[in-house]
């Protein structure tokens, strides 16, 4: 009699169990290339291989967790620890509509995985844990291009006009320009009280601003609260789509 997948052989000797129960299955909730590697949201790959998953988003780090592996995976960083090693990635991770993508390949192999490669579909198995998907063209990354650059300058009294536009994004008024001088630390602009550059309908952007010897400028949703003055380690993530750093020649 089969129940569940359990065939029960009722044997002379005794009773014999035989398990037939059918692998688990899933799918990649994206899969796409990205230089010469295929990426995938790392979460996938995790759940699949049923490892924890935490995240730090002061550094910005993923740590995986189970069967004898810890792995930490820092966005922007071309590496990666297993068990207090480093590898190398071929690409760093990175941050894209708020999942930590990772290279898909040697990343499933240290989790455990098996890969098999039949473009554009690609599966990855974990003993009978399975996920599959298809190879889809990368999605439009959002950029920031600046058409005007103020000099290099600093002080209260110094003054000058930034100007650029955006892409890779729609409905221009979800989002927000925020721009940053930047010194001995990174001073939002033009004002702490006034720290957002709105978009206009054309993509473009402007704004007057205090000098600094160089300047970050961000494109950010709406819901982004900017520092007044912080450091200038910004990294694309959460509510941060771009970044661009420029200095004055």
């Amino acid at each position: 009699m089969k129940t569940r997948g359990i065939i029960t052989l009722c044997m002379l000797f005794g009773l014999a169990v035989v398990s037939t129960a059918e692998p688990v299955k899933a799918t990649f909730s994206s899969i796409f290339i990205r230089g010469n590697s295929a990426v995938t949201p790392l979460r996938d790959l995790v759940l699949t291989a049923n490892l924890s998953l935490a995240w730090d988003e002061t550094n910005k780090t993923a740590s995986v967790s189970g069967k004898s592996l810890s792995v930490s995976i820092t966005v922007g960083k071309k590496s990666l620890m297993v068990n207090g090693v480093e590898k190398i990635l071929p690409i760093a991770a990175f941050r894209h509509r708020d999942m930590l993508y990772v290279p898909l390949n040697p990343v499933a192999l240290l989790l455990g995985g098996s890969i098999y490669f039949a473009p554009p579909k690609v599966t990855v198995s974990f003993g009978d844990r399975i996920i599959s998907g298809t190879l889809t063209a990368p999605p439009v990354q959002a950029k920031i291009v600046l058409t005007k650059i103020p000099p290099s300058g600093e002080g209260e009294n110094s003054w000058g006009t930034i100007a650029g536009y955006v892409t890779g994004i729609n409905n221009y008024s979800d989002y927000r320009v925020v721009i940053y001088s930047v010194t001995d630390y990174a001073y939002v602009q033009p004002w702490a009280n006034n720290p957002f550059t709105s978009i206009n309908k054309r993509g473009k952007f402007s704004s007057g601003i205090h000098l600094g010897w160089h300047y970050t400028i961000l494109l950010v949703k709406r819901s982004y609260k900017p520092e007044a003055v912080t450091t200038d380690e910004f990294a694309v993530g959460g509510d941060i789509l771009a970044i661009t750093r420029v200095t004055p020649r």
